[in-house]
């Protein structure tokens, strides 16, 4: 509770004689007394709030822009103020381009495993199918074969019975795979 002051019978008959003048009805000394503690109080209030804008101002006074000629020191602060953004934006790259790779191998799968499912005797071909030589000649696409002369590679040589030598007159022998 605020301490209370006393109020003098001058100040109630200058009260009093105020509102008079201004309203032109008489007032009893109790209402001018409390209408001297309204003001009093409004004074009290005005007084606060001129301080507390007072201290507001200096503090908003106190505050200093950030200001720079350095580029790379303004890129780092924006950078840092807006790094939320850009985290975003690194990990929703990130995780397209996971998405799109897993899709992309995905689809590569299933085609491999389609394949495979339509040929089952792919997989004893894989050796022959990585180390062919495939010529392209006008009529189409050949497997070329050499006859065996020392030792059978696979994809490269060819032999009518494995258990005995070709002659070295043997020619080359182009095995069709597709036709133009």
């Amino acid at each position: 509770m605020e301490a209370t002051q006393e109020i003098s019978d001058e100040v109630l008959r200058r009260i009093c004689g105020h509102f008079q003048e201004k309203y032109g009805l008489a007032m009893d000394s109790l209402t001018a007394a409390l209408l001297n503690e309204v003001r009093e109080k409004g004074d009290r209030d005005a007084q606060n709030q001129q301080t507390t804008v007072k201290e507001l101002m200096t503090q908003i006074n106190s505050l200093k822009p950030f200001t720079t000629d350095n580029p790379m020191v303004s890129f780092a602060y924006g950078f840092g103020k807006h790094a939320w953004a850009w985290t975003a934006v690194v990990f929703l790259g990130i995780a397209l381009l996971l998405y799109h790779s897993r899709e992309t191998m995905m689809a590569e799968y299933q085609q491999a495993k389609h394949v495979v499912e339509r040929y089952p005797n792919l997989p004893l071909l894989e050796p022959l199918i990585k180390s062919a030589k495939i010529v392209k000649k006008d009529q189409g696409v050949f497997l070329e074969l050499a006859p065996a002369k020392d030792q059978l590679l696979l994809g490269k040589n060819y032999t009518v019975d494995p258990t005995m030598r070709l002659p070295e007159n043997a020619t080359k022998v182009l095995v069709p795979l597709r036709f133009k």
